[in-house]
């Protein structure tokens, strides 16, 4: 696997791209519904109806290094409408709503593959770095041992002078869903660790 520092390089990359898909969703009014509203006989939303098109053609996900729980899904899903709510205007467009879910469908794409693929990469690479990584920690440890502070200031200010330049003009909300994509992927990275160590018959 990529050591850590092309595997941040990457990470500017999809930062890039993150803002810029959060940017053009923000220039369409909310349309809570594509999330809320339930159809149909499946009794699912849109955007859900959506995910199971993409995956069963595998346009979805990329190949998994490990199995990641499904309520990953919904996190990154909670924190993305919480993030939409305060960079996009009130209301609903229903004929918008096919061309609104296909951005909202890509902005997800993007957060899993930052969240679940970097995760597991970014863990692998400091494991090799650092060994210590495979003795038995709390878990409270561990994630102390993971966060790296002065990274994700960078990161959250990198996507900041992104946002200026996509004019995209709420620093506190941009901010914030950085913060809660990292911690996201940090949960990713103490899963991977713990899954190794146990693999090296620790047990927690």
């Amino acid at each position: 696997m990529a050591d850590i520092q092309n595997l941040r390089a990457d990470l500017d990359m999809i930062t890039d791209e993150i803002v810029c898909g959060l940017a053009g969703r923000s220039r369409y009014l909310l349309n809570s519904g594509i999330f809320i509203e339930k159809k149909g006989v499946s009794n699912i939303t849109l955007f859900e109806q959506k995910l199971i098109d993409y995956a069963s053609k595998g346009k979805l996900y990329h190949e998994p290094v490990i199995e990641i729980p499904q309520m990953f899904d919904q996190k990154i899903i909670e924190i993305y409408t919480k993030a939409l709510a305060k960079i996009c205007k009130p209301g609903e467009n229903k004929t918008e709503y096919e061309q609104v879910v296909e951005k909202d469908i890509n902005n997800f794409r993007l957060y899993s593959e930052r969240v679940k693929k970097y995760g597991v990469l970014i863990a692998d690479s400091k494991i090799k770095n650092d060994e210590s990584f495979l003795l038995p920690m709390s878990r409270n440890a561990l994630q102390q041992k993971l966060v790296d502070e002065d990274r994700e200031k960078k990161v959250i200010k990198y996507a900041l002078n992104i946002a200026k330049l996509e004019e995209l003009e709420n620093d506190a909300a941009i901010s914030e869903f950085f913060k809660n994509l990292m911690s996201l992927t940090v949960d990713v990275e103490i899963l991977y660790v713990e899954r190794k160590v146990f693999e090296n018959g620790f047990c927690f």
